[in-house]
Formats: C-alpha cells, sequence, structure tokens
C-alpha cells in the first residue's frame, strides 16, 4: 500500500534524515472516509467500492503509521497528520 522506493528516494534526494521530519501526512482521514463511504453497485466483492474491499482498505489505513515508522526506522506516530 506504501510506495516505500518512493518515500526512500525522497528522503535521499532531498537528503534529510527520517528523525529531522516535522510532519508526515496522507491523504486519506478513516473517520471521515467512513463516514462517506457508499457502496458502488458495479464493484466486485472484496474490490474497490464494496463494503468488505472497504474494511481491508480502512484496516491497512491503521497500519500506516507502524509501516511507516518501520521504513524510515524512526517512531513518527506524533507527527502523522491524516
Amino acid at each position: 500500500m506504501l510506495p516505500v522506493q518512493a518515500i526512500q528516494f525522497g528522503l535521499e534526494y532531498a537528503k534529510i534524515a527520517p528523525d529531522s521530519i516535522d510532519a508526515v501526512a496522507f491523504s486519506f482521514e478513516p473517520k471521515i472516509r467512513k463516514q462517506h463511504f457508499q457502496v458502488y453497485p458495479l464493484s466486485q466483492t472484496g474490490d474497490w467500492g464494496d463494503k468488505e474491499g472497504e474494511a481491508k482498505f480502512r484496516a491497512a489505513l491503521g497500519e500506516v503509521k507502524h509501516n511507516i515508522a518501520q521504513i524510515l526506522g524512526v517512531d513518527i506516530s506524533n507527527k502523522f497528520h491524516w
């Protein structure tokens, strides 16, 4: 789900150490997404637009902070903004 190589490239290109990051932003706010989610009638079971697929996606969003911390080798949970 995360663009690991893009994150690593961006840090290397900008010559930024992970511990110097002030904030990490992610474009999906789980609470708002849950409030506004609507089933797409043509979606397939377990896919985008289906209740099951949406539940999988929201579960994956819950792992984003942990996964980014693993990539960076630094705990960024207090710097994370949805």
